[in-house]
């Protein structure tokens, strides 16, 4: 899961396309409020600057991870390639 409660993202003309849900509307921010596991599916609740609720079913967090990205038109990290280690050379 990357992106958490908190996450913000405002819908575009352009990224209006992506939502299958339309209730989202173009030009209003929605902030992610809740994430809640029901069945085999996971919730996600968004609330506009109105304080309207949406409640959204996805099949996983990933597939939720992967639409809020594109509406924030930003990349996810691929948090299973081996990172760097990093060496701290700090002396006393």
């Amino acid at each position: 899961m990357h992106y958490i409660v908190g996450t913000s993202f405002k819908v575009t003309p352009a990224s209006r396309s992506l939502l299958r849900d339309k209730r989202f509307t173009v030009n209003n921010i929605y902030t992610l409020v809740h994430i809640l596991n029901k069945n085999s599916k996971v919730t996600y609740y968004f609330l506009d600057l109105n304080r309207n609720k949406i409640e959204v079913e996805f099949n996983s967090c990933r597939e939720a991870d992967s639409l809020i990205s594109k509406l924030k038109n930003e990349r996810i990290p691929n948090y299973e390639e081996p990172k760097e280690e990093v060496i701290d050379n700090i002396t006393d």
